[in-house]
This record gives C-alpha cells, sequence and structure tokens, in this order.
C-alpha cells in the first residue's frame, strides 16, 4: 500500500484518450483554489467502481467531473455526471496534502478516507479500514489519522447544514462549463 497522488487534470488516468479540460481560480466562503471541468469525451473502456449503493460507472464516453481543488485544506471534491448530464455521485477525498506548486495542475496525496454522496443517497464515510492501513504501515502519523475524521466530520456537518447550497453550487458550475 502507498499513498496516492492525484492531479487536477488527471493525467496520469490513460483510461481518457480524449479530453476536454477547463481550469479557473475559485475563492468563495468554502475554499480558494481551482475548479476542473473534466470532460471525457473519449475513454478506452468503461470504469465501474464499487459505491455504497453498489457497482456505479464512473468513466465512460462523454461522462464530465467538476473537480475542486482548495488551498491550505485536507480535502479534494469530485463530481461525477452521466453523458446524459446526470449527477452520479459527490465524493470527498481527505488529503494528506494539496499541492500547488503547479498553479496549472495541483495535486494530493490521498489519505484514502472518502466521504461518498450517490445521488439521491445519503452520505457514506468509506476506506476507514485504508487509512487504518496507513497509520500502522507508518505512511501517516497518529496526528494526521486523527485529523482525518476532524476533516470528515466537518464537512458533514457542513454538507448537512448546507445540502441545499451545495447541490446548487455544483450545478451552477456545472451549467457554466458544459455548454
Amino acid at each position: 500500500m502507498k499513498l496516492g497522488k492525484r492531479d487536477l487534470k488527471r493525467d496520469y488516468w490513460s483510461r481518457v484518450l480524449e479530453r476536454e479540460i477547463i481550469i479557473e481560480d475559485i475563492k468563495n466562503e468554502y475554499m480558494e483554489g481551482k475548479v476542473c471541468f473534466l470532460n471525457m469525451i473519449k475513454v478506452s473502456s468503461p470504469l465501474a467502481v464499487d459505491s455504497p449503493i453498489g457497482k456505479v460507472t464512473i468513466a465512460n464516453n462523454r461522462y464530465k467531473y467538476l473537480i475542486f481543488a482548495p488551498k491550505n485544506q485536507n480535502w479534494w471534491l469530485t463530481i461525477m455526471f452521466d453523458n446524459k448530464n446526470n449527477l452520479i455521485e459527490s465524493s470527498f477525498d481527505i488529503t494528506k496534502e494539496n499541492n500547488f506548486d503547479d498553479e496549472n495542475n495541483p495535486y494530493f496525496i490521498d489519505m484514502n478516507l472518502d466521504i461518498c454522496i450517490p445521488n439521491g443517497d445519503k452520505l457514506y464515510i468509506m476506506d476507514k479500514d485504508e487509512l487504518k492501513e496507513a497509520l500502522d504501515l507508518n505512511l501517516i502519523t497518529e496526528s494526521e489519522y486523527n485529523n482525518a475524521f476532524v476533516v470528515a466530520h466537518k464537512i458533514i456537518d457542513i454538507f448537512r447544514r448546507k445540502e441545499k447550497d451545495f447541490y446548487k453550487f455544483i450545478w451552477s458550475y456545472y451549467n457554466k462549463f458544459n455548454k
């Protein structure tokens, strides 16, 4: 096991053969950083993953992602849409580090703890066992382990209080970029 590194443009994702990317700076009451719109025009094969609601296809031709990369935070948000513009799910990665040395393509180090919100369903904390394994393997400190849960619970609290605002916010960005 190792902690994964994921960049904003998803350059590491060889499955995406043809893509359109739009990146903008963002600054609001929730974050300052970057927002990326990724249109997967053509993929080599669809990708289905295990989700709290069963197998879900999260990548295929004409699927789109909104990716929010905040500076000075320990989370990163990816919102996935299918080729019919339906929201699939929102996923918060809890991060060890968000690095903006490359302003055009920042990246994060994944702590292996996620908050998954399938469309029309409740919120789930996922991969607690992977976070514990990272601690046991000394890939993260006990302080980072504990902070991951603090960050996760803060996100959950804000989401529960502002769920309607959350969806209004992401749809406003999706509609702005998806023309």
